[in-house]
């Protein structure tokens, strides 16, 4: 690796939860975002236990945390909410926030106050994925962010909605990230 190459990206931390998992953020939060959708509030869950191991660093750097969001589906609940309530010629403002794809995003910012650069791609995770890693990788190698979370999540009619989360840092120390090992890693929740 030569001095012009950036550091590799590691991954600090792994994370996965259900909807369905005890959210101690919901009483805290449910005042200023009301109407989440269930399959983002697993994304809020599994980034918390991504960062777990390294909580302290998480909020410290919270200006300078990125977040990017993978998949091709959006906030099923709430989307086929505001559907409905768009066939009765409705459209509610406090709830359509939480109807948009880049929803669990918000929501995760929200919950921690991470205030770095966010990106939704909704795309299928083997086309976004390649994305993200160059993204997360030329933000820490150029001192915009100190740590980056890429997450996703999954809806499926037969389940709680499922996300997974990574936290991941720049270094030569730490489990260096491999895109196919996070894709299985992310397919292997959402497919179980």
């Amino acid at each position: 690796m030569s001095s012009l190459d950036p550091e590799p990206l590691v991954i600090l931390g792994w994370g996965r939860a259900s909807a369905d998992a005890p959210n101690p953020h919901a009483a805290r939060l449910r005042q200023v975002v009301r109407y989440s959708d269930p399959s983002s509030w697993a994304v809020v869950l599994a980034a918390e236990q991504a960062m777990a191991p390294h909580s302290e660093a998480c909020r410290a750097a919270a200006e300078r945390v990125s977040v990017i969001q993978l998949g091709s589906r959006g906030p099923a609940e709430s989307m086929e909410r505001a559907a409905a309530d768009a066939q009765q010629g409705l459209a509610s403002p406090v709830r359509f926030p939480a109807s948009s794809p880049s929803a669990a995003t918000g929501l995760l910012c929200i919950a921690f106050g991470f205030r770095g650069p966010t990106l939704s791609l909704t795309q299928p995770l083997p086309q976004a994925l390649p994305t993200a890693f160059t993204l997360s990788t030329r933000w820490l190698a150029r001192g915009v962010v100190d740590l980056g979370l890429i997450v996703t999540f999954d809806v499926a009619q037969a389940r709680s909605p499922r996300a997974a989360c990574l936290l991941l840092s720049r270094g030569r120390t730490g489990e260096q990230a491999q895109e196919q090992e996070v894709l299985r890693y992310f397919t292997s929740w959402m497919d179980a």
